[in-house]
């Protein structure tokens, strides 16, 4: 938020010379809006603020109407539950206030809130609200600023009436005349705009809720107004100061990262010399999910004993926002995922016999994961493999994800889902390419927000240590999982979706963290194992997973 702030600020004094408007509100936007489009907002960071914004959206969503994407069904009973076009929020009807915010924040009814202070701070009223009238005078600036705030927020509505000219925010006073009404607004607004010159020039201030009568003279002449500078340049009252740092190397210079289109590249040329030309297709992903986002399909043909079998992987591209918020850099993940079976066929097996057969594979390609994905229960990906790798977007660090990596990455998801499904199923389901849909992929998803909010935490077990494969060396951390852990990490992350049988459960997990791999030990035994190809890791690759395994598993203090 501070690099956001400061550049708009920048661009803003920047852009105060440029052209003349003759619309206060339309003009003065549209025109700052031309000049970030044309020459500001190509290479900046913020660009990258905006794209991590999309690949979140569905945790923007959870936070602004405070139901998750997939329960639209639910959310949309309770709309139409909503007939009244005016209601009323106070600390009788608790119970009620979600769904008058998410009905307040739609089209349709209420039109009209009328609300105590229950609805002052912490809620988000801004979706398709352009007024507030403030019927009790509030008991300081601060909390009035509050009550503004609900809806004086970005792209809500009256970003969208800028559209249209109509772009104004609309805060009322209202008041009978000549009465105490009147002079409870008077002696509020007369010291509520003493309170804002003295913080405008960083002086304390005091504010107390007396009446003052003599604020009766003339008051009007406190209330803000626009001032039309269209003529004329104004000059800030505490205007930004811009020093051109002479020394070299001094000068700020923002962070060169690679592109999408890099990155599909790179990945795309790795593929092409990683798989067998004769045996493996390599497809482009035609596919509306953005998160993860599909970038290419291969279909290998398996050769398993006289047969030759299809196993279908899908390379991603995802982000999680709480594993690249431990790195100094943007950090993305890249994975290779392949159709198991969905909730049906899955019913049908053994969970023993699944069980068993994860478990002996596991020890062969340690780094595939099983996942069990509940929010895709009508898809092939509802049981699936998985196979993850960091990867840095900062021009120099893109190189760290190598081709020794995706080979063994993907040798290791063709070998092991291929066996894992001719196994469960007895040889009788072939899975291929045009069975499979591309819009359910399960990949990294933001994590709840309640998920461990807690930072201080202690390093979890283990240290790296070297294992073998049957296609090399890996490096892995281990360490031992508790009953009680599970049950925490299920309870802040499955919710509803967990289940009695604790080696599901432990699937369920695996499907909620990219690169950690909870798997059953023994009999009531549990153990949670992070893999690593070991023939090229890299030292921030090592550091960053070490944090991820410790921001997962470790203990809370």
């Amino acid at each position: 938020m501070a690099l956001l702030s400061s550049s708009v600020t920048a661009w803003t004094a920047t852009c105060n010379g440029v052209g003349s408007y003759t619309d206060l509100f339309t003009g003065s936007y549209r025109g700052f809006y031309e000049f970030v489009r044309q020459e500001k907002i190509k290479g900046s960071l913020l660009l990258r603020y905006f794209v991590a914004a999309l690949e979140t959206f569905e945790a923007l969503c959870d936070k602004i109407v405070d139901h998750r994407a997939g329960d639209w069904r639910k959310e949309w009973r309770s709309l139409k539950g909503l007939t009244s076009p005016a209601w009323y929020a106070s600390g009788e009807n608790n119970t009620a206030r979600q769904r008058l915010i998410l009905g307040f924040n739609s089209p349709f009814y209420p039109n009209v809130l009328v609300s105590t202070s229950v609805f002052q701070e912490g809620v988000n009223l801004h979706m398709n609200c352009h007024q507030v009238h403030h019927y009790g005078i509030a008991g300081s600036p601060g909390d009035n600023e509050q009550r503004v705030g609900r809806i004086d927020r970005l792209y809500g509505c009256v970003n969208k009436r800028l559209a249209t000219g109509g772009g104004e925010l609309g805060i009322h006073y209202p008041y009978l005349a000549g009465s105490v009404d009147e002079d409870q607004v008077a002696s509020f607004i007369e010291r509520k705009h003493r309170v804002e010159e003295r913080m405008d020039a960083c002086l304390q201030s005091r504010f107390d809720s007396e009446y003052r009568p003599s604020s009766m003279v003339d008051w009007g002449q406190f209330l803000r107004k626009p001032l039309d500078h269209s003529a004329a340049l104004v000059a800030a009252p505490s205007p930004a100061k811009f020093r051109r740092l002479r020394e070299a190397g001094c000068g700020y210079k923002p962070q060169e990262t690679h592109t999408f289109e890099d990155i599909t590249e790179k990945l795309r040329n790795h593929l092409e010399r990683a798989c067998d030309p004769l045996k493996d297709k390599i497809l482009e992903a035609n596919s509306s999910q953005t998160s993860p986002k599909p970038l290419f399909v291969i279909d290998p043909l398996v050769e398993r004993r006289e047969t030759k079998r299809h196993q279908p992987i899908f390379a991603t591209l995802g982000f999680s926002p709480r594993f690249s918020a431990l790195s100094p850099d943007t950090a993305y993940v890249v994975s290779f995922s392949s159709p198991i079976a969905n909730r049906a066929n899955l019913e049908k097996v053994s969970l023993q016999n699944l069980n068993a057969l994860i478990s002996e594979l596991s020890k062969r390609y340690p780094l595939v994961r099983v996942g069990i994905d509940e929010d895709v229960g009508n898809s092939h990906f509802y049981l699936s493999t998985r196979v993850n790798f960091p990867l840095f977007v900062r021009r120099g660090k893109m190189e760290w994800f190598s081709l020794y990596e995706v080979r063994m990455g993907l040798e290791s998801i063709k070998q092991f889902s291929d066996e894992l499904e001719a196994q469960l199923f007895h040889g009788r389901q072939d899975l291929t390419v045009a069975e499979i849909s591309s819009s359910n992929i399960s990949g990294p998803k933001p994590l709840p927000e309640r998920f461990m909010s807690q930072r201080n935490i202690k390093r979890a077990e283990g240290a790296w240590s070297s294992v073998e494969s049957e296609l090399g060396q890996v490096e892995q951390l281990i360490a031992p999982l508790s009953k009680e852990q599970i049950h925490a990490l299920l309870d802040q992350t499955a919710g509803s979706a967990k289940g009695a049988d604790p080696a599901l459960n432990l699937l369920r997990l695996n499907s909620r963290f990219p690169f950690v791999n909870f798997r059953e030990k023994g009999a009531g035994e549990f153990e949670v194992q992070l893999n690593f190809p070991a023939g090229d890791f890299q030292d921030s690759e090592r550091a960053l997973l070490r944090e991820w395994f410790d921001y997962v598993v470790g203990d809370r203090q």
